[in-house]
Order: C-alpha cells, then structure tokens, then sequence
C-alpha cells in the first residue's frame, strides 16, 4: 500500500511520489500518531491558556466530571478534525461544490493560518477566530445548517454531537459549567478578533494553537499529507495511539520520564522511602530496573523537589519541560503503562476475514447468490475501531458485487439494474458496502469512544456520502461482550444458566416482540438513501430502544446484583431484594422507580475509586432480529433472510422475515427452524492474562468469568471471547480471533479451545501459531479459524498449521488428534519443587554486604542462616552458574530462635518489617505480616527433599532456552527457580533432551518470549523412561555425562552462560568447533533418550534451529510424533497406576 503526499510548492510531483514508494505503511500511520499525539498536547495548553484569558471555570468542570472527561473531550476534537480531513480529501464531506467547500473545511483553514502565519507571524497569538470557525463547522456537521454559502445536511452520531463536551464550544464563568450549545451560525473570517462581550462565546484558543494542531496532522516530514491515500483503518491507529490517557494536574514540579513518557511529580517522589524511590519508579513510571539503579544513589541522597527533578534530568523525555505546580499534563492510565496498544492493519485483518468466511461461501457453492451473500451475519465482539468491519465490509460486497454481475449476465433485471443505474461498478461497490454494512454486520466494544468511531470508519469505508453518520447505530453497540443475560437467565431473572422462573419473562418478551418488529423496518430500510428514510430509521431506532429499555434494566438489575458483592451468598441476597421490588414494579404498571435505576446507573457508571463501569450488554435484547429471528441456519438462513433483498435492498425481504416470526417475537418459529444466532465472528479480542483480570477490572468481573463459562482464575482473556463466539453462534458458523500464543497452553486452553475441540463442536481449520504483528510492534500473535457444528462435506477446507497441510489440528494447536490431558503420575510427584518466595527485597544482601557480616568464632555460625542466593539470571548467565548475592534464611525458625543472629535479625527488622507491615490484616497477608522475619514461603518440603542429597538440577522458571545445571544443596534457590531432587545424570539426560523439551512447552505457558515451565504440568505428568533405562552404568548416564562436562568446559572457555551458548547453538550459521561438537551430543543423546523409551523409529533432527521448509517440516514431525507417544504413555501409566490403587473401603 502506498501513501501519497501532496508535494510542496515547488518539488516536482514526480520526485514526491518516488520519494512516496519509499515510505511504508507502517512508518507513515505510526509517525502520523506520534504527532497526533503531541497535537492533543498543544490542544491541551491551548485550552489551558484559553481558560485562564477567559477567567473561566470549564476546565475545572470538565475535571471535576472525572479524570477521562477532559481527555475525552480533546480527543474528541482531534479526531473530528481527522475524520473532517479524511471525508474532505475522499470528496465525501461536504455535499458542495468544490469551489464552495474550498472555504469552509478544515484543510482550507490550516491554508489560511499558514498564509497569515507568513505575513504576520506575531499576530496568531493574538488572534482567536479559527478555533470559533471549527466548533461552527463541527455543530453544522452534526446537526445541519449553512456555512456562508454551503448547505450541510445534518449527520448527526456522537463524535460530533456538541452536547458531550460542552467545554470545547463555550466558555463558563469561574464555578461555572457552559450552557447549552448555540445553534449553528456562520464562521467568522480568520482575522476576527474575539466578543469579550458575546454571550455564549467559544473558548479563547488563539489562531498559533489550532494552525500548530492542524500543522501535526497535515504535515509530515516536511510534507504536505493526503489522506486519500491513508486507509481508513489508520483513523483506528490514531484512536489507538491517543487513548489511555487521562489529564492530571501537577501537585509540584513535575518531570516527564522515559520511555513511557511517564510524568512524575517531584513531591511524590519526596514523600516515599528513600530506599524505596527507585523502585516505586520501575513501578509507576515503567522505568527498567538497570535505569532506575543509574538514578537510585542521586534519589536516596535528594532532601529537596529541587533535588529530585535534578536526579531525574537523565531520564526526562526529550522535548519536554519541567511542569510547575497547577499545570495540566496527559499521563498514560494504569492500563496503557501496563500493555501498549497497536491498531489492526488491513494485512493482517483481510486474510483473516477471508478465511473465516471462507467455509460459509464454500457452503453456497461455486457462485453464491447476492441473496444469500446478504443474508449472512457477521460480528466483531470487542471491535475497537472497526478495522475487522471494514474489511469484513470490503470482502463482502466484492463478493456481493461478483454475485450481480453474475446474475446480471443470467439476464436477471433487478441485478442489472442495481449495475446499471449506480453509473458503474465503482458505485455499485458502494452500494454493495452499504447493504452489507447495514444488514450483515454487528459489532461492540466496552469502549464509547471506539463504538463512535467504529460507526464513522464504516461510514467512510461503506462511502455513505448520503448517509448520516448513524446509519448503523443499530449495529454496532456499546457494551462488554462477556458481561450479559441470555433469554432464559432474563426470564428467569438470574445470573444462573437455568434460573427459576419469574414475573419477568412476560415483560421481556413483550419487550422482545415490540423491538424486534421495529428493528426488521429498519432492516427493510437498508439500502434506501435519503433524508426522509434516514430520518425513519433513526425514529425506528428511539422507538426500538424505548421498548428494549425495561427488559435491559432487568438484566442490568441481575448482573448488579452480582457484581454488588464478592461472595455468593451476598450476591444472591441482593438479587432476592431486587426481585421483589421489580415484581412490586411491574404489578403497578407504572414507570420504573428511580430506587431501580439508580442500581442501573451504579452498574454502567460504576463509582469512582471503588467499582469500575460495567456496560453490561444482552445480546438477545440489542440484536433481537439475530437472535429470535426464524431461522434454518447457516447459508440456508441467509438465503431464507435475503430472498428478497435482491428486488429492493432488503425491503420484502424485512416483509417476509416479520410475517414468519409470527405473533411471537419470532421465538417459537425460531425453535422449529434451528437455533438463531450469528454466522461468523471475527476480530482482535483484548489481550489480558488470566491472574490480571482482577487486578485491572476486580474481583467481581473475574468471578463472572469464572461462572460464565466454569473457567479458572487463570484463564487469559481472550479463551472467553472463544467460548462466548460460541455460545451466540447459529447451530452452524465460524470463528476467526487474534489471541496470544497462551490460548494454546494451560488452563487458558482447557477452558478455552479444549472444551470446543474434545466436545467435537468444533474444528480448527486454520492456526498460525506464532505471527509477528506487522509493523514495529514487537509482539507476536497467534490466529484462530474454528468451524461450529460444520464438516468438511459442509465447506470447511482441509485443516492447515502454520501454513502447511495437516490431517488434525487439535486444541494444542498441533497437528494431531485431539487426546485427553495428561495425567499426575505418582512416579514423577516429589521430583520438583518451586524455589523460596521471600516477599521482601530486604532479605537479599549483596556479595559485599554478605561477606562482610559474618564474624569470626561467631557462635552459632551466621552460615546457618546467611546463605548464598542462586536466582534464574545466575543459573542463565553465570558461566559456572554461581550466585552473587546472599539472603538471610531464618527458614521456620521462631522469633526467638531467630534473635541468636542479632545482627542479621536486625537487618530484617529495617529492610522488610516495614513493607509487611503495610500487608492487609486477613487472610494469607495476615500471617506474612505476623510472621515478617520469615520468607513468606521458605518451602519446608524442597528443604527435605535435598537435605540428604549432594547437589541437585536447577533450571530458571521463565527462559528462553530450557536448559538444567546441577548445584551444590547448601543454597537458598529463589522462586525463579525450578529445583529437582536429582542427582544423576541419566534423568539430567532426559530433562535436558528435545523430547522433554518439546512436553515441556506445549503444556507450559509463555511469558513474552520465553517459557514460562510449570512443574505441575510438566514434570508432574512427564513419563520418565524405566527405571532400568536409568542405570547408573547404563546409556543414558553416560550420554548425560558426556553432554554435561562438554557443556561445563565451553562456557568456562568461551566465559558465557547458558543463554548466550544456547543462542549459538541454535544458531545454524555458528561453526565454532566446540559448538558443533556439542550439537553432536546433544542428538547423540536425544537418540539414546528415544531409544530409552523405545522410540528409535523416530528420526533426530539437527540441533540447530531450521531454516529451510524441509527442515522445519522434519522438526515438526519429530515433535508431533514424540509428543503424540509421550501423550499415549502417559494415558497408559496413568492407567496401570489407576488399576494398581487400592480399593476404598465401603462408607468411606
């Protein structure tokens, strides 16, 4: 894809292209957001000065309104100026000639600030219409008017809507909020001076702000920008780019800190520990602990905020200055420090979209009717921007267009006429993307801001220049996908899947009936342009959500009621008082009490500093025609559905739909025909481990999780959006999801993938396994295709890994057949352990600090409890894997005990008491408090386990290679740290071995990179060769040996780790010798570890990472079938071990 420029006067318009073809997507959309983002920053100080000239009290109201209000509102106004640049450079707004459009729209005024800027450059700060002259225009887009000479039809949607942020459009006197909006007037020239005496009057931003927020978006690298030749999509990576961000004020000087351009204020630094400065930093600031360690000395020794910023001044962004106390600043949410964002491009989201589709199109035959093409229902669950809308949009309608030429050469008329009277077949696509945008695509997000533009990014993509902005408002939603009620649970008013029944279900399903006739006139009306059914389906729409509002309070009453309390007994408390006051109100007819929506209130807007928002979203109320429709599934529902959509838009086929669901909402038709749902979904779900759902959204939302789908705590996110796609499919559909590499590993697969694999619902057709994210993300992503309730004879294409043919796919995403998990086998329990959990950085002394203490003749021995401390970053890194820190070790010794060590009792006391002491009072904390001079875990069973053993295998808990070490047992092992009882070096082999390897991470999880190895799931279910393969003199042990005295020389030799040596392993174009020559014994023993289970069948592949397709094919054989065998012999050890235990005895 290319972006072009406008070349500057002067430059020849054949040197800019050139010079065009040499700029990436990726460089110009994620240099466009860096500069969006430093306009939002002007437009900030803009507004700040503005209120301060103006003696107004906006701004004070915008932040008293919460911490996301202001923020929200200037990033409103950039992105309307965006999208105002994108719909003027596609000639799509406004609806005038161009003559005329040449002196209102936004690109005109960034020309005439220019010139001014030219010819009088120092009055631009004086000057303050241009800001006056865009709040005009936006007003005007949103609810129509003149601008001069230009008529602008009214398009409405919430982007532009004045109402939400008041402050941008009318100054406020101090203590005051601004009124309500004026009407639409004419623009003021540029030169205007502003009405001090005008009343209302828009916010005093001075003409030098708006030209430099305009200069950001319209020029870069020196070059003028069109967004004609920027995808719509990057409109998405702007969004992405401006939010997370909230606007604080600083308390004190305040310093911007890279790399996150976190702003910390200097009295907040002051205020902690002076120990504990830099590492409050690493937390709060996302610094890296190697930065925080340069600034740690200057910050412990700072007494004063002077003090502080000049400690800080090595870390302080470029471009920025020292705030002073009472200015505004942009800092990043909590959630934004923790993940950064990046938008979804078209090359990642087209293939996706195309193959998700691609079973549903197979179904319809080699040339699928427009009919049935437009019947289908497609949705994005969590769709941000929109971008997997729009391409679904594009794909679509291309095979929409396709169809009527078809049809059209058959000598169908309504087809021809559709190709004929739209001019030709640039505006038949936009045709074709309004139908399908209007009948075939649904969407939500929790995000209001993404849901608005989302809306407009279809709006430009479907080309509805005679649309309004709302044109699909009906289907793309506000809400949590994962946070609502299905029919019966708001029947039977409860959160559980068969909840008792209740006064409710007749008022839902009068609800249900009510909406869903209105909503299938508005289907009937895709298609038709104009004012007048514009204006009919907006009214449709209120009438729709008006009769939709009292069945969505109910559900919003339930899932409050769940969400009030953190204990179920509470909860179902809360929801029994709740039941009995909506009984009470629907025995009265009346309007609901304010008492019950003040519940609803408390659930969507949440309270500040206690419970966040929880937009639930019903499905079967905010799509009823989807989910109650009449319905045969699948392709033969859409043909059912468009039958008539290629006569007239979708009018009769509205008609025909209406007249078939009855006198029942549709429901009873439904059940004879099939299960009604959606065809397909697609998009990019949030990514969120499983362990920080809680943490980032409370208890509560974790445990709605946890019940909505029987899933553990520590189920990633994204195996939730899998089973909900699931769950609102039609008995027949497809699902093609970004996720991370993690819905293939642990508990996140076993409630995610597993439970629609091993069921045999679903079948995986399509897996890349590990993708790199275009552009300069550094993540990489794992995509998904599954096939619901289809077989291969029903179009699903023959299944694909990571690009090449396979028989099976299965939930492990390797090509194999979907087997039960492996199993706890007895023989392998008590084999590994976790290393200490201390919870207290105090503990730890340095190399120096632990040398020093101990005194000589020092009775007891200060030894027995100072000991050297091994992590996993020695264990990697060291070439003889020795520690370089000491940690005190009380182990369970009793306070009193304890105090023989005075001197290190002490240490203890100052460095670690003080952070217990700051632990709750309950639960687990209470005892890590009381117990504050021991570990928090000094693990009592590892310490038996090793005290009669030499030395012991370590290997780092999260790594990138797997590799295991022997050391000496009279350490302390931290909790990075996998420890084993084992001395030999036959199971050193076996551990050390691919095939291991191979176990260990398929049922391990990752962390960014690197294995994250679990011994629950991998050593504790591992079948270990017999114990006559593990002989002392046998091949194995000597193999081992060899290995590792091979292994020990080089990395004392070549003074590197095991890190940096298995780098160099991996690594086919390394030829050192002494590095092929362990390559050669590690297969040589990989062949007597396979030999040992009697898998000498199975080739050994070379050591070194492939390179070529036929190398990578012969790894992944090796390891589908050593993984396939390991799975097998587990299935059957567990078994003799099953045979083996003893019978219970009867009444036990």
């Amino acid at each position: 894809m290319r972006h072009v420029h406008a070349p500057p006067p002067g430059r020849p318009a054949r040197q800019a292209a050139l010079n065009d073809t040499r700029a990436s997507a990726a460089h110009v959309a994620n240099a466009l957001a860096a500069q969006a983002f430093e306009a939002l920053g002007v437009l900030l100080r803009g507004f700040e000065d503005a209120a301060v000239r103006d003696g107004s009290g906006a701004l004070e109201d915008a932040l008293a309104r919460g911490p996301d209000h202001l923020h929200g509102g200037l990033l409103t106004a950039l992105l309307r100026l965006v999208f105002l640049l994108h719909a003027e450079d596609r000639g799509l707004l406004p609806v005038a000639p161009p003559e005329s459009a040449a002196h209102v729209g936004v690109r005109a005024l960034f020309e005439e600030l220019e010139s001014e800027r030219r010819a009088h450059p120092e009055a631009l700060p004086r000057r303050f219409a241009a800001w006056t002259r865009l709040t005009a225009l936006f007003r005007a887009v949103h609810a129509g008017g003149r601008l001069g000479d230009l008529p602008l039809p009214a398009r409405r949607g919430e982007l532009f809507d004045p109402a939400r942020y008041p402050f941008l459009e009318r100054a406020a006197p101090p203590g005051g909020a601004p009124g309500a909006a004026p009407a639409p007037h004419a623009a003021p020239a540029p030169h205007a001076a502003p009405a001090p005496h005008a009343e209302p009057r828009a916010p005093s931003v001075d003409d030098r702000t708006v030209l430099r927020v305009l200069e950001k978006l319209l020029v870069l690298e020196g070059r003028r920008l069109s967004y004609r030749a920027l995808e719509v999509e990057h409109l998405g990576g702007l969004y992405e780019a401006l939010m997370g961000y909230r606007v604080e004020r600083a308390a004190g000087p305040t310093v911007c800190l890279r790399p996150e351009k976190v702003w910390v204020s200097a009295p907040e630094v002051l205020s902690r520990p002076t120990a504990r400065r830099a590492a409050w930093l690493v937390e709060e600031a996302r610094l890296s602990r190697r930065d925080a360690g340069k600034l740690g000395h200057a910050l412990a020794a700072a007494r004063t905020e002077a003090e502080i910023v000049e400690a800080l001044g090595p870390l302080r962004a470029r471009e920025t200055d020292v705030l002073p106390a009472g200015r505004l600043f942009l800092q990043p949410g909590a959630e934004r420090r923790r993940t950064s964002s990046h938008y979804t491009p078209r090359s990642l989201s087209a293939p996706i979209v195309a193959r998700t589709l691609e079973p549903l199109l197979r179904q319809m035959g080699d040339e699928p009717p427009s009919a049935r093409l437009l019947g289908l229902r497609i949705c994005d669950p969590a769709m941000g921007s929109g971008a997997f809308l729009m391409e679904a949009c594009r794909f679509l309608a291309d095979q929409v267009v396709a169809a009527w030429t078809r049809e059209a050469a058959r000598g169908d008329a309504a087809a021809a006429a559709r190709l004929a009277s739209t001019g030709g077949g640039e505006d038949a696509v936009g045709l074709a993307r309004r139908l399908v945008a209007q009948r075939c695509l649904y969407g939500a997000d929790k995000n209001p801001f993404a849901v608005s533009l989302a809306r407009l990014s279809l709006w430009l993509v479907a080309r509805a220049r005679g649309e309004p902005f709302t044109f699909v408002d009906h289907a793309l939603r506000h809400g949590d996908s994962l946070v609502g009620l299905d029919l019966d649970q708001l029947r039977g008013f409860h959160w559980k899947p068969a909840g008792p029944t209740s006064p409710c279900g007749e008022a839902i399903d009068a609800a249900i009936g009510q909406a869903l006739a209105l909503r299938r006139q508005i289907a009937a009306l895709a298609g038709a342009g104009g004012d007048g059914a514009a204006r009919r389906r907006a009214q449709l729409l209120g009438e729709a959500e008006e009769a939709i509002g009292r069945a969505r309070l109910l559900g919003d009453l339930v899932v409050g009621a769940f969400f009030s309390h953190e204990k179920d007994r509470d909860r179902q408390k809360e929801r029994d008082l709740r039941a009995q006051r909506v009984t009470a109100w629907l025995a009265s007819g009346g309007p609901p009490p304010e008492e019950l929506l003040a519940m609803q209130r408390e659930l969507r807007e949440g309270k500040p500093g206690e419970r966040p928002p929880v937009p639930a979203f019903h499905w079967a109320l905010e799509f009823p025609e989807v989910f109650h429709e009449a319905c045969s599934d699948g392709p033969a529902r859409g043909q059912e559905r468009g039958a008539a959509a290629g006569q007239d838009g979708g009018a009769a086929a509205g008609q025909e739909r209406g007249a078939a669901a009855g006198q029942d909402g549709g429901a009873a038709a439904g059940q004879e025909r099939g299960r009604a749902g959606l065809d397909a979904f697609v998009g990019n779900p949030p990514f969120l481990g499983g362990k920080r759902i809680s943490t980032d959204h409370g208890d509560p939302y974790a445990a709605w999780l946890g019940q909505l789908h029987g899933a553990t705590k520590n189920t990633d996110l994204a195996a939730h959006f899998f089973r909900r796609a699931d769950t609102l499919l039609g008995r027949r559909g497809t699902v093609g999801l970004i996720a991370t590499n993690t819905i293939a590993q642990g508990d996140t697969r076993r409630s995610g993938l597993q439970p629609l694999v091993e069921r045999g619902r679903a079948t995986i057709y399509h897996a890349l396994r590990s993708l790199p994210w275009p552009g300069d993300a550094a993540v990489h992503v794992a995509v998904v295709h599954l096939a619901v309730g289809m077989a291969p004879q029903d179009g699903v294409p023959p299944p694909r890994l990571d690009g090449r043919p396979v028989g099976h796919i299965n939930s492990l995403l390797r090509a194999m057949p979907e087997r039960p998990d492996p199993r706890p086998l007895r023989e392998s329990q008590d084999l590994c352990f976790i290393g200490c959990f201390l919870r207290g950085e105090g503990f730890v002394l340095t190399e120096g600090e632990g040398r020093a203490l101990p005194a000589a003749g020092e009775d007891p021995p200060a030894a027995e409890v100072l000991r050297p401390f091994l992590g996993g970053e020695e264990v990697n890194s060291s070439p003889s894997h020795s520690p370089h820190r000491y940690v005190i070790d009380f182990g369970e010794r009793g306070l009193e005990d304890a105090g023989r060590w005075p001197a290190l009792l002490s240490i203890v006391r100052s460095r670690v008491k003080p952070e217990r002491d700051r632990l709750r009072s309950t639960g687990i904390d209470a005892s890590h408090r009381a117990r504050w001079w021991q570990f928090a875990n000094p693990r009592p069973e590892l310490r038996r386990k090793l005290a009669p053993l030499r030395r012991c295998l370590v290997a780092a808990r999260v790594t990138k290679h797997l590799c295991f070490a022997f050391q000496p047992t009279d350490r302390t092992f931290s909790d990075q740290l996998c420890v084993f009882a084992i001395e030999d070096h036959a199971r050193f082999a076996v551990l050390q071995s691919r095939a291991h390897e191979s176990w260990a991470r398929l049922l391990s999880s990752t962390m960014g990179e690197g294995l994250r190895y679990a011994p629950s799931d991998c050593v504790e279910t591992f079948p270990f060769p017999r114990p006559e393969h593990l002989a002392a003199d046998g091949p194995l042990e000597a193999a081992g040996e060899r290995l590792y005295a091979a292994r020990a020389r080089v990395l004392i030799e070549q003074r590197e780790g095991l890190t940096a040596t298995y780098n160099l392993l991996k690594d086919p174009s390394c030829e050192l010798p002494a590095i092929v020559e362990l390559r050669r014994l590690h297969e040589e023993m990989d062949r007597a570890v396979l030999a040992a289970y009697g898998f000498d069948d199975i080739r050994v592949p070379p050591y070194a990472a492939p390179t070529t397709p036929l190398e990578r094919q012969a790894w992944a054989d090796f390891e589908d079938r050593v993984i396939d065998r390991l799975f097998a012999l587990n299935e059957e050890r567990a078994a003799a071990e099953r045979r083996r235990a003893p019978e219970r005895p009867e009444g036990l």
